[in-house]
């Protein structure tokens, strides 16, 4: 709860080709005021096209079972456009089985979706469902390989985010409340600008409903809280940021069923990106993990979510090491080299 006093908002964040008018608003919280309306208007300065996609595990991964994943489209461009995603997976270990809205197309490993308009700032949703094959095909330790895109990208005025390379880890148990990195464990260096996508994921396993969840995220200090933005949840929720790097998100009312009483509605997750400060450097570690709040309940500390900076060795010298994915990282049994096209090397 704020302290009544006035305060000074103003928006963060925002790309360098709008401008706010007015830079700041006051706000006034006295006693019994609770909710305050402020009005900035944004004015494209040019007109810029970025589109960017991301592609969200919304469960884990088990050989058998269906996996669960969220496209989320933002245009952080200044115009309305019309937009086509598109999901690639290896057909071998996994099967299209629903999406909503649905595909406009579906291909043996692709499927297409059309977004006949998106506006400016504007977040839209595609929800899609695979079936896992079973063992002995698809088994624990292994790793999901999926990749977004969204065009068009002509001109766009961040390439790199029209693309998202999802790879999932294969699992036979896992802990429902934990944190992710998208990204993995490693970054290379030179993405170090790039943000940085973590997903925390939750569940009820009580024996009760729970009425609020509250999870506590505390920021690393090599991320910048300044760019911190929310990309998606399962449900509606207020956010606090203090101290510039106390997260909360606070679903207040959320009358979460436990698991016994409604096993698929039991689950719930929170997305958003970040990137890091501007002075890391190899060797660097982002790391933390969150605590979640089932009511009045201790709460549940996840697992660590660390990614470390580094410089691969080789990649000046050949181009090759960029056309190949190799999965899964850490290995135990098998270790996965996939190339995007024929290479071919000559002593």
């Amino acid at each position: 709860m704020l302290p009544n006093q006035n305060y000074t908002v103003s928006v963060q964040n925002l790309p360098d080709y709008f401008t706010l008018s007015p830079a700041t608003a006051q706000a006034t919280f006295d006693e019994g005021t609770t909710e305050q309306q402020l009005e900035f208007c944004l004015s494209a300065t040019q007109q810029v096209n970025d589109l960017n996609v991301r592609l969200l595990p919304i469960n884990e991964s088990r050989p058998g079972f269906a996996s669960n994943y969220q496209l989320v489209v933002q245009n952080m461009g200044t115009a309305t456009t019309a937009a086509q995603v598109t999901i690639q997976y290896d057909s071998q270990f996994q099967t299209y089985a629903s999406a909503n809205p649905e595909p406009s197309t579906t291909g043996s490993n692709l499927l297409t979706f059309a977004i006949p308009e998106i506006h400016p700032f504007e977040l839209q949703y595609v929800n899609v469902t695979f079936q896992n094959a079973a063992p002995p095909v698809l088994i624990g330790g292994e790793a999901l390989t999926l990749t977004a895109s969204i065009s068009p990208d002509v001109n766009d005025a961040t390439p790199l985010d029209n693309s998202f390379n999802l790879v999932q880890p294969v699992v036979n148990s896992y802990d429902p409340n934990d944190k992710q990195v998208l990204q993995g464990s490693q970054v290379h260096i030179d993405q170090a600008g790039e943000y940085l996508d973590y997903i925390i994921r939750f569940q009820n396993t009580g024996s009760a409903s729970a009425v609020n969840v509250r999870i506590a995220d505390a920021l690393h200090a090599n991320l910048d809280w300044n760019t911190f933005s929310p990309v998606s949840s399962s449900h509606n929720y207020r956010l606090a940021i203090t101290e510039n790097n106390q997260v909360s998100f606070i679903f207040d009312n959320i009358n979460l069923p436990h698991e016994s009483e409604n096993e698929a509605a039991s689950h719930g997750f929170v997305a958003y990106k970040i990137k890091p400060v501007q002075t890391v450097e190899v060797g660097d570690v982002v790391s933390g993990n969150a605590s979640i709040f089932f009511d009045y309940n201790a709460p549940i500390i996840t697992n660590s979510a660390s990614t470390t900076f580094v410089e691969s060795l080789g990649v000046a010298e050949s181009g090759v090491f960029e056309s190949l994915s190799i999965y899964p990282n850490p290995a135990k049994d098998i270790l996965r080299i996939q190339a995007d096209a024929s290479i071919h090397i000559s002593e």
